[in-house]
């Protein structure tokens, strides 16, 4: 562990810094990649949609791991340091589904038919 106490203030703010700039990375090259065949005339209500959908994703996820931690706390009688431990490597694990499925996307294939839409 990285950070022992409020003092390595220089740590947190690098690794603050580092998360939303990976987010914000992801999140415009998701919702890019999402409106990618969305005509003009859809891409208000496109959008209102894809909000709607990440704002319920940020809910879900926040609520799941809250249920996690606290099955752990109270189920499997963990410690609070031990189930703050696995709830934490388990949203760091789940980062990788998204890589994975992302190397099923054919970049050929969508440049091609980006190419053909000029």
């Amino acid at each position: 562990m990285l950070v022992a106490s409020a003092d390595d203030i220089i740590i947190t703010a690098i690794s603050y810094a580092l998360m939303g700039f990976g987010g914000s990375l992801c999140s415009s090259t998701a919702q890019s990649a999402a409106f990618i065949q969305v005509n003009d005339g859809e891409l208000a209500d496109a959008s209102s949609l894809w909000n709607i959908n990440r704002q319920l994703s940020f809910c879900f996820g926040v609520t799941l791991i809250s249920l996690l931690f606290n099955l752990l706390r109270n189920l499997c009688d963990m410690s609070l340091t031990s189930a703050y431990h696995w709830c934490f490597a388990l949203m760091a694990a789940s980062t990788v589904i998204p890589i994975i499925i992302c190397l099923r996307i054919s970049n050929i294939s969508v440049i091609t038919m980006l190419n053909q839409e000029k």
